[in-house]
């Protein structure tokens, strides 16, 4: 089994970053809009696991998996490539037949989630 370890300084900086520009959180940064970043990052659980290799051909290398203090279905996996940080999406194939999807995040929604009345998306993706 494969162990993480905590993000270092740098690679929760580099998630900082991430979260401002890439996956816009924040367009006009401000110190109290990094403030507010900086309290999401203290909040989540980081996992970094290093030597992370596929079973078959496709990537070998750093992930990083971060749940989101709001919920445990917030959560985001990170690879490198060409050392940037990229996001990457939910493996569909994970997905039972019968499970509905939010219109907002794209995330199942599970029984018992708060939703908004009369559409299929998440209460915190309004």
């Amino acid at each position: 089994m494969i162990e993480p370890r905590r993000a270092t300084l740098e690679e929760t900086q580099l998630l900082e970053d991430y979260l401002s520009v890439e996956m816009g959180c924040w367009h006009n940064e401000t110190d109290a809009d990094r403030v507010n970043i900086q309290g999401l990052m203290e909040g989540a659980a980081i996992a970094v696991f290093d030597d992370y290799i596929t079973d078959s051909p496709g990537y070998k290398g750093k992930v990083i998996t971060v749940v989101w203090p709001g919920s445990p279905n917030m959560y985001e996996v990170f690879i490198f490539r060409n050392d940037k940080l990229v996001r990457l999406n939910q493996d569909k194939g994970f997905i039972k037949e019968d499970e509905t999807l939010c219109e907002g995040c794209g995330e199942p929604i599970l029984d018992g989630e708060a939703t908004i009345k009369s559409e299929n998306r998440h209460s915190a993706c309004s």
